[in-house]
């Protein structure tokens, strides 16, 4: 049964994902056969390329996030949903997976498509060494890898807050508007407090050269290591709230 969720989440919003790939695709190949970029400005715009990407995607994670159920109301469909011999075990981690589908599709595109500027660069112009490219690869490859797992914790959160808002009715933008800016301020407490909790993770920092100057990009693995510890509890909630309290 859960497969079948998986399925008919992706179906339902292959069509978003679609629009993103030839968005990102009509930038890349724009920027690869514009002539007039230097080799600094084309490794930058690598960079762009991969930050739109991973910062749309953490913002379709929070659009999925927030509507996962909503859609199903709208659509008459959550009756039917909840209805079904399953419980939260089997809804929410569905519909989380089906969302890892996307997400991971969505920045491996992202991925290769902001790579082919340098790619072509490389090919056919000649104007970025080989070292320069590898080491682009290794910092885009990084931060797709680091947006991807934020948009994983924005869907948990937002997907939670949606879920609490079903299963305790809240009406009336003021009570949801108080209800959503306690529910971060508490998401946002709860974040720093387990990142304090992993100070032994070791923080890493990056390099870019970008028209002769060089631009430094931490890596904050304690934060993502947070983020993934926080998106698992949230789950967990979603979970017990579906299968106790949400009702139709």
């Amino acid at each position: 049964m859960w497969w079948q969720i998986v399925k008919k989440e992706i179906k339902e919003n292959y069509m978003y994902i679609s629009v993103f790939v030839g968005l990102l695709m009509i930038l890349s190949l724009y920027a690869s056969f514009r002539k007039a970029w230097k080799p600094e400005e084309i490794l930058f715009l690598s960079f762009v390329l991969s930050g739109l990407g991973g910062i749309i995607l953490v913002f379709y994670g929070i659009y999925r996030g927030f509507s996962s159920f909503k859609r199903e109301k709208e659509r008459n469909t959550l009756e039917f949903l909840m209805s079904l011999p399953i419980d939260g075990q089997d809804v929410i981690p569905s519909k989380f997976l089906a969302f890892i589908v996307e997400a991971f599709v969505s920045a491996l595109v992202t991925y290769f498509l902001s790579l082919v500027p340098a790619l072509v660069s490389i090919s056919f112009v000649k104007a970025i060494k080989l070292y320069d490219f590898l080491r682009l690869a290794k910092f885009v490859l990084l931060l797709d890898c680091s947006l991807f797992l934020v948009s994983l914790y924005a869907y948990a959160v937002f997907n939670l807050f949606e879920i609490f808002s079903l299963s305790f009715k809240l009406k009336g933008f003021i009570t949801k508007a108080v209800f959503f800016s306690l529910f971060i301020y508490l998401t946002f407490r709860l974040f720093h407090i387990l990142k304090g909790l992993l100070k032994f993770i070791p923080q890493e920092s990056y390099e870019i050269l970008f028209l002769g100057e060089v631009l430094n990009f931490g890596a904050d693995y304690r934060g993502l290591a947070a983020g993934a510890l926080l998106t698992i509890f949230y789950l967990g909630v979603s979970v017990v709230l579906y299968s106790k309290r949400m009702e139709v």
